[in-house]
């Protein structure tokens, strides 16, 4: 899991098993459970937070190799978690699911821009800019799958499958 924070105590780990998950996620009187195509499930991850209280955040997904990713807000208010195709926003002062978001394909990465407070998500076929509250800025689709991408100080780049490569300006999606 990729975690993006410097402020926060959390720990967080891969359970075998659906009846160690259960067994896990029953200790916590303090708890949010998010889960995905739960037909298929054989992944389940626990995050423990802890801020004034102890938050546990239960995930169970089918895993296609994607790691899922967390990042916390610059005010501490926020946890932003993606796995799979979906976003989340954790509100950790309220303890309970802001937003969420589904992406039309697995999401590969995030990067918070804090000066501007976006979150760029890189998924299979483009990225998503939202706000800290979820709201979808702009959009952006790529005409064959995403190899690689990087995140810059305003903008980030993508590459797809086809050779095709793009620049966006992360604040308003302007092409480069």
């Amino acid at each position: 899991m990729k975690i993006i924070t410097d402020s926060i105590s959390l720990n967080y780990s891969r359970l075998k098993t659906e009846i160690d998950f259960n067994n896990c996620v029953n200790e916590y009187d303090i708890k949010l459970i998010l889960d995905f195509n739960e037909q298929y499930v054989d992944t389940y991850d626990v995050i423990k937070i802890k801020t004034d209280e102890e938050l546990l955040i239960g995930l169970k997904y089918d895993n296609h190799g994607l790691e899922p990713n967390l990042l916390i807000t610059n005010n501490n208010n926020c946890a932003i978690l993606t796995f799979e195709n979906e976003v989340v926003g954790i509100g950790l002062k309220s303890k309970d699911i802001k937003f969420r978001q589904t992406m039309n394909s697995l999401i590969y990465d995030m990067a918070c821009y804090y000066e501007s407070n976006l979150i760029a998500i890189i998924h299979e076929f483009g990225i998503s800019v939202l706000n800290e509250n979820g709201k979808v800025i702009w959009k952006m689709g790529t005409p064959d799958i995403v190899i690689d991408f990087k995140f810059n100080s305003d903008n980030v780049w993508l590459k797809c499958g086809d050779d095709y490569e793009i620049a966006f300006n992360i604040e308003d999606g302007a092409v480069l």
